[in-house]
């Protein structure tokens, strides 16, 4: 069974704490992160872990473990604490922070996607189809539907994209019929006389005048 993984600086070997201890010490560094990774406790060993114990489970003979812990615990390493005659790692959430923020991605529940999204791209898709056209569809497209869904249903936007595709609006002409265009001008689609302008036909026509098209 795979254990779970944790982390360890990249230039910890530097660390002047570290380079003063001894192989064996360094080793039982390691076997102490080692269990406080063991479970979701913010730094704390598990509870029963002694020196007896680690030397038991790793093979370390008792006294290195000893050792080792007394300079973890004292004033100049400050590197291990006792809280509640429990082992403390000092320091472990800010190291491990990003660590944990990852494992909380991992589990964190995936948000459904609503189907009609893919229902809609779709029509529009086979509505341009139709008329012997190809519509481009790109990533940005399924957030775009998504966010005219928070208006409009399904039955809504269909309308509004063959209404969009009857248009004889210069500007949807020239711009097309991208599901990017139909998003810029689903305001003036849903309107009953259509008269109402977007920021990008506006744009269009200053073009278009400054031209001489218009």
């Amino acid at each position: 069974m795979l254990g779970r993984w944790y982390k360890m600086q990249n230039d910890m070997v530097f660390e002047a704490k570290i380079q003063n201890l001894d192989v064996a010490e360094r080793y039982v560094w390691v076997i102490i992160l080692s269990y406080a990774s063991k479970k979701r406790e913010g730094g704390f060993l598990p509870t029963g872990i002694n020196p007896d114990y680690m030397s038991r489970q790793t093979n370390v003979p008792i006294d290195i473990i000893n050792n080792a812990i007394k300079k973890f615990t004292s004033k100049e390493y400050n590197m291990l604490t006792i809280v509640d005659n429990r082992y403390f790692v000092i320091n472990w959430k800010e190291y491990q922070s990003e660590g944990e923020r990852v494992e909380k991605y991992k589990h964190k529940p995936k948000l459904d996607i609503n189907p009609n999204i893919k229902i809609f791209i779709d029509f529009a898709y086979q509505e341009n189809v139709k008329v012997g056209k190809k519509l481009l569809i790109t990533g940005k497209d399924g957030k775009t539907v998504q966010r005219l869904f928070g208006t409009f249903n399904l039955d809504e936007l269909k309308d509004l994209y063959v209404k969009f595709m009857n248009s004889e609006d210069s500007f949807i002409q020239e711009a097309g019929y991208s599901i990017g265009v139909f998003a810029s001008v689903i305001n003036k689609l849903n309107t009953a006389k259509g008269v109402v302008k977007t920021k990008e036909e506006i744009e269009f026509e200053k073009k278009k005048k400054a031209l001489g098209v218009l």
